[in-house]
Parts: structure tokens; sequence; C-alpha cells
């Protein structure tokens, strides 16, 4: 046998051993059992709590959209694409709006309307409009209508995640 070989009884021992996963808090200096809430996430309920609040202030902090809120303007145009066309919408909700649409939908960008600011939006893209009046192909015009809403708004919350939590 090399010095460079395990013998053989210490590899037995060691693919004996389970996997660790952690039954306590991973915070430094806690030592409270892990929230059962979900498998991946090592935390102390107190401390899962803490983190979520932090993301919910960064969230508010970055503008972000919460289509599942009302909006100031009482509704919200969002740009949703399903398979290789963008939709172009109004809902007073967005999150029950979003309900509607396959779980394959991804939503692109979203920002506080009215039914007219949606009116505008479609004559502008109208030649770009695929099927009915709401449905574009993605050309360079509509996409770049995206990315600007996604900068002055930032980027949506995605509604479908809370709808698939539901």
């Amino acid at each position: 046998m090399g010095s460079d070989r395990i013998p053989e009884s210490r590899r037995r021992r060691v693919r004996r051993r389970a996997p660790l996963v952690p039954t306590e808090c991973v915070h430094p200096a806690c030592c409270q059992p892990i929230w059962d809430v979900d498998p991946h996430t090592y935390l102390c309920r107190m401390h899962a709590l803490f983190a979520w609040s932090g993301v919910q202030a960064a969230i508010k902090s970055a503008r972000i959209p919460d289509p599942t809120t009302v909006s100031p303007t009482g509704g919200w145009i969002y740009y949703l694409r399903v398979a290789d066309q963008i939709k172009v919408g109004y809902a007073s909700h967005l999150g029950d709006r979003m309900k509607a649409y396959p779980p394959n939908a991804e939503l692109l960008a979203c920002h506080p309307g009215t039914r007219k600011d949606e009116q505008e939006i479609h004559s502008l893209l109208s030649a770009h409009r695929v099927a009915g009046r709401e449905w574009y192909r993605p050309h360079p015009e509509v996409v770049d209508r995206i990315e600007a809403a996604r900068a002055k708004h930032g980027a949506p919350i995605d509604p479908f995640l809370q709808r698939r939590s539901a």
C-alpha cells in the first residue's frame, strides 16, 4: 500500500457518514432550532424574519414596483412575454390578472398607469402588432419601450411566484 492511499478501514468509515445538515440556526452565536418552513433555509424563525425584512427594505429603496398592490394611478401597465409574443396590457390588480396567463409567461416590466396610457402605448407600437390589439412581436422598438419602463420603474416583483405559492 502506497503512502498516498487511504487504508480500506478508513474508507468504509467515511462512506457510512450521513451528510451534514444543520439542525440549528447558522446565524453566528444562535443556537435556536431551524425554522422548518423551507428545507433550504437554515435560520431560526427570528433570523429568517429579520432577513426577510431586509429584503423588503431593499425592494422599497430600489423603487421596485410590487404589482400585487394597488398602484397610485389605480392600475398597472404591464409587459408580458408568452412564447415569442409580447403583450402590453392594463390591469387594476396585476397579481390577479397574471392568474389568467400560463406558468411559462414572463412579466418583463410594469408601471403605474391608466387605460388611456395603455391606449397611447398601443397606438405607438401599432406597426408591430401581431394578434389582437395587445400582442406584439419582439421588435427593437417594443423591446426599447420595455427597457425604458424597467429603467424608470425597476424590475417588477414576479406575481407568478406568489400565485404558485398560494
